[in-house]
């Protein structure tokens, strides 16, 4: 007697999940990777419209004076997608990163009460991929305005160059706070290079981008 089987065998069946299961992770690891690109781009671009738009709003103004992270609430600087963190006078960017605003005093290249130059801060990195590629970006020139690009340790005080295991390229500031890499001055030119960025960030990462 002739026994007819139709169907799959177990085999083949697993093979068949299997490949579904690769098809799967892989298409989840594109989207993720696509949805950082967008992240990043959109991130770059709302800081890139801050400063924009502080350097139009103090266009006939002689110096940036009462520009700070309070000012930022000013829905005329506010890039598009941007969220206002309620429990301080700060932004969050599409990347959640924390923007604040910094001008004059001690934030200045120049003398202490300069408020000529304005900083814009990037706090809670929580990726060294992400820091690296902030700090690596082409930010400009000296000629467009960008004074330097640094990763930091301590934002919260003056940019200054400490020396032992850092790397110098920016002048001014205090002794005192930390500058773990700096490009903008006559030693790394801006972009920082890749392997200064690389070996400055950690999981943990703060930058301060200044601006005439």
């Amino acid at each position: 007697m002739k026994i007819n089987e139709k169907g799959r065998s177990m085999i083949e069946m697993l093979g068949v999940l299997a490949i579904i299961a690769v098809l799967t992770v892989g298409g989840i690891a594109g989207y993720s990777k696509a949805m950082h690109k967008y992240k990043m781009n959109k991130s770059i671009q709302q800081i890139t419209d801050i400063v924009f738009n502080i350097r139009s709003l103090f266009a006939n103004e002689r110096d940036y004076k009462g520009v700070n992270s309070i000012f930022l609430k000013n829905p005329d600087l506010i890039s598009e997608g941007m969220v206002i963190d309620s429990d301080m006078p700060v932004l969050r960017n599409a990347l959640n990163h924390v923007i604040a605003v910094y001008s004059g005093g001690g934030y200045s290249l120049r003398d202490e009460g300069d408020y000529g130059s304005f900083a814009i801060y990037i706090h809670d990195i929580n990726n060294k991929r992400e820091c690296v590629e902030l700090v690596t970006r082409d930010w400009g020139t000296v000629s467009s305005g960008l004074v330097f690009v640094a990763v930091v340790n301590n934002p919260s005080g003056d940019i200054d160059i400490i020396e032992g295991d850092v790397y110098l390229g920016c002048h001014g500031g205090k002794q005192g706070q930390s500058v773990i890499a700096c490009a903008g001055g006559d030693i790394i030119p801006t972009p920082m290079p890749l392997h200064i960025a690389a070996e400055a960030c950690t999981d943990k990462s703060e930058i301060a981008i200044k601006f005439y």
